[in-house]
Formats: C-alpha cells, structure tokens, sequence
C-alpha cells in the first residue's frame, strides 16, 4: 500500500485532451498559428492558467505507464479549487 501525504504540492504534466481542457485550446489550432502569433497564445495560455489551484486525486501509475513515461503517479480526478476556474470535474487519464 503507497501512503500519500494529506496535501501537497505537485508538479505535473497534462497532455493530449487533458492539457486541451485545461489550456483551452486545441493542439491542432495550436500547430496551425504562424510565427507572430505565437507569443499571443502564450500569453493566452498563461492567463488561462495562472494562479490557478487544482485538487486531484491520485494513484500510482502502473508499471507500464511508470516505464513509458518515468511518472509515479497517474491523476484520477482533478478538481479546480480556486483562479476563478469553475467547480466542474475534470477527468484525467494516464497522462501525467
């Protein structure tokens, strides 16, 4: 049995329609923006996720996942607690 701290802090990465959720973008929309337009997607991105808090709940990853991606820990449920964010579930997968 893995013992998991009460809180804490972690950092994490999100990707494929995870992260799309999280940032608000696409990455097919994300790949088709030119040169000039990048530092405003950015800046869009940031804002999108700056300062903002998310409860998740999580499991160990399985070794499989572990060995792929050298990650732990797998996120089950995310929650956005605070950042102005809504209070509607996000689901996540193996993608941590």
């Amino acid at each position: 049995m893995h013992e998991f701290p009460s809180s804490g802090y972690v950092n994490v990465i999100a990707l494929g329609p995870e992260a799309e959720n999280l940032i608000g973008l696409r990455a097919a929309d994300m790949y088709r923006v030119s040169d000039q337009q990048t530092f405003e997607i950015s800046k869009r991105v940031s804002r999108r996720i700056d300062g903002k808090e998310l409860l998740c709940y999580l499991k160990h990853s399985s070794k499989i996942i572990r060995t792929a991606t050298v990650t732990d820990y797998t996120i089950v449920t995310c929650y956005p607690v605070s950042g102005g964010a809504s209070s509607q579930q996000m689901p996540f997968g193996d993608s941590v």
